[in-house]
């Protein structure tokens, strides 16, 4: 029998997610499946059907997500998945062709995803937008420099007051970095406040506290433990976020200042971590970068117009799609104050693959660090222009994983 690639269907969840558990080694429980449930887009996601079962599943979060200067509305890929029976046989290539046509039927000019695995996405017109930052540091290296803020009063917060305080903190910090997501008040509920035991890998339940100045908060878990008879707990943050520098410095010391804690840990933090800068001796944080979210441009023009761009200026940038082979050109006229964009017949000032525009539409992949091992056709002052251009403050950061 043929297989069948097609939207999924309402009846077919618990396939889905099973086909999903088998590939991504979970343990399919009633309340793991019910939180699933609460996000999914069944009409949004992609199956490969063959024989009466689902053998691969894509699917799609309808997210807003903040560009330089302002947010637009992006197809989140996710939940891709193909079964173990069915791997090189062109699944993936064909879910994404109907997964990109639905997003772009859907007017969203942005694709977005979480790569579980770097090598896979590029070929498919994504680029890596964004890096993210793995800490870990000892508590006993905790002072700050003598040059930090003085730091804000932290107060503890009941979760079920987090509910009510935190997501309109966290809406103003969405703003601010191109790469984040709103997170409506189902993903709240799904992917923060339900804090199943499997969600804790032996450390307490999620908790809170937030600064009094009322721009800043961290949600967090603590495990216990010895090392040798001596108190040796571990502290993770599952996400702070700061609008002020007397918040950053609050919360960081707030976290830093545990007893029994050895070590604070922290992942998918921004490579721009305002920590780093406010430890006295900041060699003995341990930081290990990744890639963050990555990007593909589904509608070049309508992306490139949403941005705003840090210099003025105007380039003809001819991008090739790895997906199907074909290419586009287009005439990217911007600034500070806001950008058009057409398709043009003009010679190309830059030459350049889909992924490597995607990996630099947020202001993260540099087309000079590009050009120099040969990814970007340029000259010298092009390249440098459009640098100045698609560069911006701050840099980009997605903190959480869909």
């Amino acid at each position: 029998m043929a297989i069948e690639i097609r939207p999924a269907e309402q009846a077919e969840a618990k396939e889905y997610a099973k086909t999903m558990s088998t590939v991504f080694a979970w343990e399919l429980t009633e309340p793991g499946f019910e939180r699933f449930q609460t996000t999914w887009e069944p009409e949004r996601s992609q199956v490969a059907y063959e024989d009466g079962g689902i053998v691969a599943t894509l699917g799609t979060f309808s997210l807003r997500m903040t560009v330089p200067g302002g947010s637009l509305p992006v197809g989140g890929t996710t939940q891709v998945s193909v079964l173990p029976t069915h791997r090189r046989q062109g699944l993936l290539r064909r879910l994404m062709i109907a997964h990109l046509r639905e997003v772009a039927e859907r007017g969203e000019p942005v694709a977005a995803l979480w790569a579980s695995e770097s090598s896979i996405y590029g070929r498919f017109g994504y680029g890596a937008a964004s890096q993210v930052t793995e800490l870990k540091v000892p508590t006993r290296h905790g002072a700050f420099h003598r040059l930090a803020p003085e730091p804000a009063p932290v107060r503890l917060l009941a979760i079920e007051d987090a509910k009510e305080v935190v997501p309109p903190i966290n809406e103003r910090t969405v703003a601010v970095y191109p790469g984040m997501f709103q997170r409506y008040d189902r993903w709240w509920q799904a992917r923060w406040f339900a804090d199943t035991p499997s969600d804790r890998e032996g450390a307490t339940s999620l908790r809170a506290a937030i600064s009094t100045t009322g721009d800043g908060y961290v949600f967090y878990r603590q495990k216990f433990g010895w090392d040798e008879g001596n108190p040796a707990g571990k502290l993770m943050v599952a996400d702070l976020q700061a609008l002020s520098p007397e918040s950053w410095a609050g919360l960081w010391r707030f976290v830093l200042s545990h007893d029994l804690v050895s070590t604070v840990e922290a992942d998918l933090r921004s490579p721009q971590e305002p920590l780093l800068n406010l430890l006295a001796a900041p060699r003995y944080a341990i930081t290990r970068p990744g890639d963050g979210v990555w990007v593909r441009l589904v509608d070049p023009v309508g992306a490139l117009s949403a941005r705003r761009y840090s210099a003025t200026g105007a380039l003809v940038i001819e991008a090739h799609d790895p997906l199907d082979g074909s290419a586009y050109t287009v005439l990217l006229e911007g600034g500070p104050e806001g950008a058009t964009c057409s398709r043009t017949d003009r010679a190309p000032d830059l030459v350049l693959d889909a992924e490597d525009l995607g990996g630099a539409y947020l202001g993260w992949a540099r087309f000079g660090a590009l050009g120099r091992v040969g990814r970007v056709s340029g000259d010298h002052r092009t390249l440098a222009l459009a640098d100045a251009m698609f560069g911006w403050d701050p840099q980009p950061w997605c903190p959480e994983i869909f």
